[in-house]
């Protein structure tokens, strides 16, 4: 472990407490944990066909498996335990959350009631009845004349083409997944956003963020201009 950095050490030799690392995209976090996972296998201290590794994609995934396989590969040639591990990774959990989880309700389908042929929709699928579903639904409101609707409608309406009001729609629907409850974070935006204390009000703190960099960016650009122009009256009195 003699090419890992200070920090990515205690990453690969923390134990026994919950741990939580965070850095920037291509600090080398999928190496750390890679070293990690095999020094937990070195030890003896845990099997991967014991271990849950997750992440976000089916690619990432798939390349983890084959980073893990390789690492394992590179230290089989002495160590039977190893090789005994290599035979493990075909069969381990590592995939993205969204296949753990169907794999845990496929095996216990019977307990949740739902039919174990079911599969997860593919992003491009979801998409498509996404779409489908929200045009059911502009156009149920697009009939019934709904006043609130239409004002809202044209506010988004560009050039008479709805693509932009639906985009945002979809948008905020995909956000809003990610919250556990979404009715109650809606709620407490609309309280923060919709009252008279603009020291707790949403809607004043994001004008006041966007106020100070565009302020920012004035005051850089006028430092410009005034640069620009002290050179060129320099100029011109050399002449």
């Amino acid at each position: 472990m003699s090419n890992l950095t200070p920090e990515q050490k205690q990453v690969v030799n923390t134990m026994g407490k919950n741990l939580l690392v965070s850095a920037s995209a291509g600090s080398g976090k999928t190496f750390a944990m890679i070293e990690r996972i095999f020094n937990l296998i070195k030890e003896h201290k845990a099997s991967v066909k014991d271990m849950l590794i997750v992440t976000f994609t089916n690619a990432a995934a798939s390349e983890m498996k084959q980073k893990i396989y390789e690492k394992l590969a590179e230290n089989a040639q002495d160590s039977e335990h190893i090789k005994e591990e290599l035979n493990n990774i075909l069969t381990a959990d590592i995939s993205t959350l969204h296949t753990f989880c169907s794999k845990i309700i496929k095996q216990h389908f019977y307990e949740v009631g739902v039919d174990p042929a079911f599969r997860v929709l593919e992003d491009r699928e979801s998409l498509v009845l996404i779409n489908d579903s929200l045009n059911a639904v502009l156009n149920s409101y697009i009939k019934a004349s709904d006043t609130q609707f239409d004002e809202l409608f044209e506010i988004y309406n560009k050039k008479r083409r709805d693509a932009e009001f639906k985009k945002s729609i979809i948008s905020l629907y995909l956000f809003l997944k990610t919250k556990y409850d979404y009715k109650s974070f809606i709620s407490s935006i609309v309280n923060k956003t919709y009252n008279d204390d603009l020291n707790d009000n949403l809607a004043t703190h994001y004008l006041n963020e966007n106020l100070a960099e565009l302020t920012e960016h004035f005051n850089a650009l006028f430092k410009k201009f005034a640069f620009e122009a002290e050179q060129l009256n320099s100029k011109k009195l050399l002449e």
